[in-house]
This record gives C-alpha cells, sequence and structure tokens, in this order.
C-alpha cells in the first residue's frame, strides 16, 4: 500500500465520523446533566441539536457515497 502526505477520502471519512461521534456524546452529556438540573426546556433545545446533527451527518454520508458511486 502506497503511503500518501494528502488527505484522502477515507481520511475525510473517518474524521467526520469521529467529529459527529463526539458531538453527539457531548450533546448527549449535557441534555443529561440540565435534564437532572431541572432545566428540562434547555435540555430539549440540546436535544434539537442533536438532531440536526444526525440530519448532518446522514446528508455528508449520501454526499459521500454519491461521490464514490459516480467514480
Amino acid at each position: 500500500m502506497s503511503r500518501t502526505d494528502a488527505v484522502t477520502l477515507v481520511d475525510k471519512i473517518h474524521i467526520s465520523i469521529a467529529l459527529c461521534l463526539m458531538i453527539a456524546a457531548f450533546s448527549a452529556l449535557l441534555s443529561w446533566h440540565l435534564c437532572e438540573r431541572e432545566k428540562i426546556a434547555l435540555s430539549r433545545t440540546v436535544d434539537i441539536s442533536l438532531l440536526v446533527t444526525a440530519a448532518l451527518f446522514i446528508t455528508f454520508k449520501v454526499m459521500i457515497s454519491a461521490t464514490v458511486i459516480s467514480r
């Protein structure tokens, strides 16, 4: 296998997955913390941001898949 200094498509996919997982984990912990402190409205706002992150991840995944398929 050849070695490259450039960021490849596989690297971009792995980075995006790791980033989305970190955001999701942080959002879940923050939402749980706010819920425990009885700040339910703020907790729901964080939950909505978690849904937006999931939607962005799915969109990103579809765009990458479309790029790979079109080649």
